[in-house]
């Protein structure tokens, strides 16, 4: 790898640190945008349906596009309505 291949490379990864250490936010104000409760907003931290970073033992720093985007498709997958039961007497 050239030296400037590797600059790049640097420069980029530093790029992508730069946008995720600045449009994060912690897990009550995630669980607060989502409905849920804290501890749903971390358990979807630990399965990988938001881009987070932890940050402690029970504190998340979470990704705020990725959140919106869970947000659109988490509306996307809602349940269809359930169809009344037709009783027959």
């Amino acid at each position: 790898m050239t030296a400037k291949t590797r600059n790049e490379k640097e420069t980029t990864t530093t790029k992508k640190q730069d946008d995720f250490d600045q449009n994060v936010i912690g897990t009550e104000e995630a669980a607060d945008l989502l409905g849920v409760t804290k501890d749903h907003t971390e358990e979807l931290c630990k399965r990988g349906k938001l881009r987070c970073r932890r940050i402690g033992p029970h504190c998340w720093a979470i990704y705020r596009p990725s959140l919106l985007e869970y947000l659109k498709t988490k509306s996307a997958r809602g349940k269809p309505p359930s169809k009344q039961r037709k009783i027959g007497y």
